[in-house]
């Protein structure tokens, strides 16, 4: 059965010829950064306590009691921790629309082959017609399965960034609120 199922897959791949190892590769990166990145989420969300003390320690070790310094800090920690949550969303995002475009090429070289093919045998040799338009429609069939997934996950993973940045833009405003419990260096 696997070896059944592992041969068709490799059928598959040989199919789509030489675009599909980049989709192959684009694929696994864009499915290992979205795993890293949905993990690194969980865990934040999981450690509510332990990222506010995070913030409010360095708040707490570098305030200075003048109003305007210690908005300017609160606001730096803000995108210090914005820009660690933001990272790898935009790659994610990019390789789900690289993912089409590979496959667009795959297309491309498909039917290129194609009407090659065509030139040297002509028109009525069916076998060769068809193995160009085959790859040709693999290859975008690979494209749109990388990307669509990918783009889904992507954006889903944004918004939760955006929702996680927004507890930390609150923790930030209670933290420089005039006459807020502030903790002693």
């Amino acid at each position: 059965m696997w070896r059944t199922a592992l041969e068709a897959g490799l059928g598959y791949l040989r199919t789509g010829g030489w675009v599909m190892l980049p989709l192959v590769l684009l694929s696994l990166w864009l499915w290992f950064l979205v795993f890293l990145k949905a993990r690194e989420l969980w865990r934040l969300r999981r450690a509510d306590r332990l990222w506010r003390a995070d913030l409010e320690a360095a708040y707490a070790a570098r305030r200075t009691g003048d109003p305007g310094l210690d908005a300017k800090l609160l606001h730096a920690l803000f995108h210090r921790h914005e820009a660690a949550v933001d990272r790898h969303l935009g790659t994610i995002l990019v390789l789900a629309g690289a993912a089409p475009l590979l496959g667009l090429l795959g297309t491309v070289t498909g039917m290129i082959r194609t009407f090659a093919d065509m030139a040297v045998l002509g028109a009525g040799n069916v076998k060769a017609l068809s193995a160009g338009i085959s790859a040709a429609l693999v290859t975008t069939q690979a494209g749109l399965a990388v990307a669509i997934p990918g783009l889904f996950a992507g954006s889903l993973l944004r918004r939760r960034a955006a929702r996680h940045k927004a507890r930390v833009q609150r923790q930030c405003l209670l933290l420089g609120r005039p006459g807020a419990p502030q903790a002693r260096p």
